[in-house]
């Protein structure tokens, strides 16, 4: 079994050239139960040249030591892919077998080794994943089969779901993008969804906000005027009991560090000062606003506020920090109120170029740090790092970040 420091091909070889994002994996309830670990990693000679055995290693050896399990999974599975000579040297041994689901990356016919490597796995508890396309021995070895969802026709995706339904297998599809999509998939059975669908307002005629929105809605749109008006603030939050639990949970979280025990509205609002109460009131806004939605539609605002917040930082646009972390947790808003973002934002006071952002332009220094963002969490590589390098950011400065991002939305929920 491979241990960090101890193979001739170190992991560390790629520290400069790896940066590995994850995406969500939810069940029919649109709760996550795993991150799907995606990597780039890539030798100077090129794609062909990377060593995919290094960069399994590489994955293993940054979850494990640099992030942090706990900070990377948050308690939940963790789906990777694994080359036949790191399952056959069992390479995986040093991870959770509960948490840890792998997929075997084989172009070829499995070997006898790697069949049996896969039995043993599975033996000791670890998950096996497969592509719908695998060799049938490796299915047979497998528990989940994985259905590209936007590669595979409708129809021919009704009748292989049916096939490995009957075999007993699990399906998960894979680049789920649309609400649609994700009703379709669980009506025939799919109990794994991985994809972008929850970032996106599902589409109602003539949506309405509800009562608790429009109370959330009003509390951002305060928040987002030069001048704090503390009352009004202490007003409209005081009419949500849940957003006022909300903000005084965050409020006495690790996360923020205050040394004293807050108990009152009055207390946020005097304690913190009004640069700490647009950001925290904000994400209280953002969380009362995602008590029908999924969870991680919070998580994945939170993150790129975080994100963006810190590369701003770092490329040269500090004096913008805040507008940058708004623009990170508002970006989700449009699907936690299932409306158009313009429609969403026309009642906040928003300033022209954090607006335009929201509304999808990127050519200004602030929509380029949120596309950076996107690009980071979709593991758009070619686009994070041409990006990155426009504000003089190497690969590994972009990976600290949002490594950095995930930690501290781990604290804030831990």
């Amino acid at each position: 079994m491979w241990q960090p420091g101890a193979h001739s091909s170190q992991p560390d070889d790629l520290n400069d050239s790896t940066f590995l994002v994850r995406q969500p994996v939810f069940d029919a309830a649109k709760v996550v139960r795993g991150y799907e670990i995606c990597c780039q990693a890539q030798s100077p000679e090129g794609p062909a040249a990377t060593d995919q055995t290094l960069v399994t290693r590489r994955i293993i050896h940054q979850a494990l030591n640099v992030i942090g399990l706990q900070s990377l999974l948050g308690g939940k599975k963790m789906f990777m892919n694994a080359t036949a000579e790191t399952l056959i040297e069992e390479d995986h041994a040093i991870l959770p077998a509960e948490y840890t689901i792998l997929s075997p990356i084989s172009a070829n016919a499995p070997t006898p080794d790697l069949l049996n490597s896969c039995r043993q796995a599975r033996q000791a508890g670890y998950g096996i994943a497969v592509p719908a396309s695998s060799f049938q021995s490796l299915i047979d070895i497998a528990h989940i089969v994985k259905i590209d969802w936007q590669r595979t026709p409708g129809d021919t995706c009704r009748s292989v779901a049916k096939h490995f339904l009957l075999q007993g297998l699990t399906l998960l599809a894979y680049n789920v993008d649309g609400h649609d999509a994700f009703d379709e998939a669980a009506n025939l059975g799919f109990k794994y969804f991985h994809g972008t669908f929850f970032c996106h307002p599902e589409v109602f005629p003539n949506p309405t906000l509800t009562a608790t929105q429009t109370i959330q809605l009003q509390l951002i749109a305060e928040l987002s005027k030069p001048g704090i008006d503390f009352k009004t603030v202490e007003e409209i939050v005081k009419r949500d009991v849940f957003l006022s639990v909300g903000l005084l949970k965050f409020v006495n979280s690790a996360a923020i560090g205050t040394t004293q025990h807050v108990t009152s509205l009055r207390q946020v609002l005097t304690l913190l000062g009004e640069r700490h109460v647009k950001k925290w009131a904000t994400l209280a806004a953002i969380g009362g606003l995602c008590r029908d939605k999924p969870h991680e539609l919070m998580v994945t605002g939170l993150v790129r506020a975080y994100f963006c917040e810190s590369i701003g930082l770092a490329a040269g646009v500090a004096e913008r920090d805040l507008d940058l972390y708004l623009i990170g947790l508002l970006s989700v808003l449009d699907a936690l109120v299932d409306m158009p973002m313009q429609q969403v934002i026309e009642s906040v006071p928003l300033s022209e170029d954090v607006r335009a952002v929201l509304l999808g332009d990127r050519t200004s220094q602030l929509g380029q740090v949120f596309a950076l963002a996107q690009a980071s969490e979709r593991g758009a590589w070619v686009s994070a790092i041409s990006l990155g390098a426009q504000m003089h950011l190497t690969q590994r400065q972009i990976a600290e970040r949002y490594y950095d991002a995930l930690r501290r939305v781990h604290d804030l929920f831990t």
